[in-house]
């Protein structure tokens, strides 16, 4: 796997269109290989942060972020969470986008190793509110129940808002993801769509 991930790499900046590595890293996800796909973008993460004029790296770890954290199953939660981990890809930004990712399309119960295992603090409360935005008893809820109600975030600005919905709030359109997009509910405003929302946006 490894040499195939380095082959992989060394060529992707000569590449015009990247449509083609992702297609191999999806067919090695639906195989039940997250890992792949995760050694993979750390490895353009790797790349990138040597080279980041070259779109490429960025692009197919973009592309595989959302792949993992769109696709069913803990196992790939856990394969997204070591991406954005690792140190060349580490950001703040990027752990308020990768929070909404899965929290609109994977069971709450599959999300608690973002709790227990490797994750940041900043990554884990904005998965919390994307929760409650979409009525998860989070107080209830196994592996997040803990760290929800824990002193570990009694700093963060998130910390101060209620871990249930309000009247106004229940029913709100929020957006569903895919590997290749997000949809809406109709009617929808498409000219006011972004591309990565962050949970301390929608609470906005």
């Amino acid at each position: 796997m490894a040499d195939q991930i380095r082959t992989i790499v060394a060529g992707l900046a000569e590449l015009d269109d990247v449509s083609g590595v992702w297609a191999v890293a999806e067919e090695r996800v639906a195989r039940g290989d997250s890992a792949f796909a995760a050694d993979l973008g750390i490895a353009c993460a790797d790349a990138y942060g040597a080279a980041p004029q070259a779109w490429q790296y960025r692009s197919v770890f973009d592309h595989l972020l959302r792949l993992l954290a769109t696709t069913g199953g803990s196992g790939n939660v856990t394969q997204a969470l070591r991406m954005v981990s690792c140190p060349r890809a580490a950001d703040r930004k990027l752990d308020r986008c990768t929070a909404s990712l899965p929290a609109s399309g994977h069971e709450a119960e599959d999300l608690a190793s973002a709790f227990t295992g490797r994750a940041s603090e900043e990554l884990r409360a904005c998965l919390v509110h994307e929760l409650v935005l979409r009525g998860v008893v989070v107080e209830e809820t196994p592996g997040i129940a803990g760290w929800a109600l824990s002193r570990h975030w009694s700093h963060h600005p998130l910390r101060q808002l209620p871990l249930g919905l309000s009247d106004m709030e229940r029913g709100a359109d929020l957006p569903s993801y895919g590997v290749r997009g997000r949809s809406h509910s109709m009617p929808y405003d498409s000219s006011a769509d972004r591309r990565c929302p962050a949970a301390r946006e929608s609470h906005r």
